[in-house]
Parts: C-alpha cells; structure tokens; sequence
C-alpha cells in the first residue's frame, strides 16, 4: 500500500454497495478503491451478516461482493491480543465490545485513522486512532 492505511468499519463496506444511498455509496466506493484500506475479518462476517438481513435482495450477491473486497482490501485477521485489547478499549472509552474490535483492529494494523459513521467523528482513540465520519457534510 503506497498511502498510509485506512481502517474501514463495516457501516462503510454496507453503503459501497448501497442501492438507495448514491452519495454514501459514492463515497464508500472510493476509499475501498483508492489503495490503502484495511478491514478486519469481522467487518467481512458483519457485512455478509447485515447484507442478509437486511438488504435479502444483495444477498444473493455477497459472494460476488466479497470476491471484490478481498481483490483491494487488505483484510485483518482477529487475534486473542486483538480480544484482550478490546476489553481494554471497552472499558476506556464505553464502545460496544464489537465497536471496540474494530478500533483494536485498527490500532493492530497501524492505521491513524479508523472511517466510521457510527462512531464519534474526531475522536482520538489512544493518541494514535482518529476516527473520522465520511459523510457528514451529507447528514
């Protein structure tokens, strides 16, 4: 990866492949496209997930799909460490425990920054992770 990496939470993969939110499914597109994003295996598994419950008509797709994220991404996988430091980052900061597992993952990936809609835009997450929301000029 030639640019500095990015970690992408699983909100973002969902709406690069959004049928009714063109500007978000724009936006989307081009951080997955640009060279430097990282996911985690569980923003996979999140994703196959949400695609099933609640967009049945992209499931039929999602192999398809993750054939393609898998040809840009770099794709994480969940370690015990990454489990430990995510009870950690719980306990810090009050994320959800899966939330905490994407900032775990990101920090384990060396990102500086975590693109998220769910979570606080401009958060500076152990003075290394910022997390930044990509769409809220559109919100």
């Amino acid at each position: 990866m030639s640019a500095k990496a990015v970690f992408l939470d699983t909100n973002i993969v969902i709406y690069a492949y959004s049928v009714d939110q063109a500007q978000k499914c724009q936006i989307a597109r081009a951080l997955i496209e640009a060279g430097n994003a990282v996911i985690s295996a569980q923003v996979l598994n999140e994703y196959c997930n949400s695609t099933r419950k609640k967009y049945p008509q992209m499931f039929d797709r999602v192999e398809e799909t993750l054939h393609e994220l898998l040809a840009v991404l770099q794709v994480r996988d969940l370690m015990p460490s990454t489990s430990l430091h995510a009870v950690q980052l719980t306990r810090r900061y009050g994320y959800s425990y899966y939330d905490s597992l994407i900032v775990a993952s990101a920090i384990e990936a060396e990102c500086s920054v975590l693109v998220s809609e769910d979570m606080q835009n401009g958060m500076l997450i152990d003075d290394r992770l910022r997390i930044i929301n990509p769409f809220l000029p559109l919100n």
